[in-house]
């Protein structure tokens, strides 16, 4: 079964729907020259579904779970762009929200 893959607008509803239902307020914007300074919501963890090289988006299956060495695919993804170095197939990537949608931030060798 394939997963879902959630839009940059998607993430943003669910985001203050959690928000509104835990009783949290939105996080402020603050500006600075001029320049809109946005703080990330939340990391994910996931792996490249394929190679995904550098200044290109690809698919990243979400694992989750209690146990940081077992972790489970729980079959959501998410395309995430990736401006720094080519990731291989398979490898961990933990990826990050931004006002944009998803960046991948980091990734295993």
């Amino acid at each position: 079964m394939a997963g879902n893959t959630f839009s940059n607008d998607a993430v943003q509803r669910i985001r203050r729907t959690v928000r509104t239902v835990e009783g949290q307020q939105e996080l402020p914007q603050t500006s600075r020259a001029n320049t809109t300074v946005h703080q990330f919501d939340y990391a994910l963890i996931g792996k490249t579904d394929a190679a995904l090289n550098k200044g290109s988006s690809g698919t990243i299956s979400i694992y989750s779970g209690t146990d940081p060495a077992a972790l489970t695919d729980t079959g959501e993804n998410v395309t995430a762009y990736n401006r720094f170095g080519n990731i291989a197939s398979g490898k961990w990537v933990a990826v990050w929200t931004m006002p944009w949608g998803f960046e991948c931030k980091a990734a295993e060798c």
